[in-house]
């Protein structure tokens, strides 16, 4: 029997690549998924638009969401392309947040509204993480050995919403449950959660460029991945233009990564002879 954890890094040049070689890879394993993955993107500003139009195609077939609105609750590109700072968008993006919050896919939040607007254990308390994380990094790059590591950002929840009920598109909702998160609220009632998936980003100072790392418990690497790499990718880059840094390397890893359509769509869509992309 194959084995079900990963046992090496998937790469590529830049972020379509990267993507398709881990798509091509899991593809190949059991059940078309596999534990422990790595992704390691060298270049994360640059896309292929061969994967990207087939990528696109896909989840129009399928009938989900496209890569820019996936991408968009990471890091809201248009918006941001209207803020000179980071103050400015987190502060426009609050003030859009309970709009935001009322359509039904984002009802629980937004990865983006939890980095700059992270819920506390009372309704009205929340942390602007991402402009106290650029802070820090603004103040560690004024000093002559600036500290490399200590900028991150949480995704997990506190707990503060109702418990979410597995979706069946994800497959065996048991495995779906096994990788959602304890947690207490404010009243002590324990909860399990699905949501969110992505549960840290970190960003790393490596002389002149920018590293970003993001931990998933579990991405589904069809309906969702191509976007998430994505949004993390555009707001890497936001980041060190915030800075005066480089984008470095963008690393993802994933406690368990699924493709979730047949084998024959993604030979379709995505083999080396549907798409003539060089493989790493």
């Amino acid at each position: 029997m194959k084995s079900t954890v990963a046992t090496g890094v998937f790469a590529g040049s830049n972020l379509s690549e990267a993507w398709q070689n881990t798509v091509l890879g899991i593809d190949r394993a059991p059940d078309q998924k596999l534990f422990h993955t790595v992704t390691r993107i060298d270049d994360p500003t640059t896309e292929d638009d061969h994967v990207r139009r087939a990528i696109d195609s896909l989840l129009a077939d399928e009938g989900h969401i496209d890569v820019e609105t996936v991408a968009n609750t990471i890091f809201p590109a248009r918006l941001a392309d209207h803020c000179a700072t980071i103050e400015e968008l987190a502060e426009r993006y609050r003030a859009m947040y309970t709009t935001i919050r009322r359509f039904r896919d984002n009802n629980r939040g937004t990865y983006f509204g939890r980095m700059v607007s992270y819920p506390g254990p009372t309704a009205t308390d929340s942390t602007d993480q991402l402009t106290a994380l650029v802070s820090r990094l603004r103040d560690q790059l004024e000093l002559k050995g600036p500290m490399s590591t200590p900028y991150e950002v949480t995704l997990d929840s506190p707990g503060e919403d109702a418990a979410g009920t597995p979706d069946p598109r994800h497959g065996d909702s048991h495995d779906f449950d096994s990788t959602a998160v304890a947690h207490t609220n404010a009243a002590g009632e324990g909860r399990i959660r699905g949501f969110p998936c992505m549960s840290l980003l970190s960003v790393q100072i490596d002389r002149h460029h920018l590293h970003a790392f993001a931990h998933y418990r579990y991405e589904l690497l069809i309906e969702k991945g191509y976007g998430n790499y994505l949004g993390i990718a555009r707001l890497q880059q936001f980041l060190s233009e915030q800075v005066g840094l480089k984008v470095g390397v963008l690393t993802i890893a994933t406690g368990r990564a699924n493709v979730d359509v047949s084998h024959a769509k993604v030979t379709k869509h995505f083999a080396q002879d549907s798409l003539l992309v060089p493989r790493s």
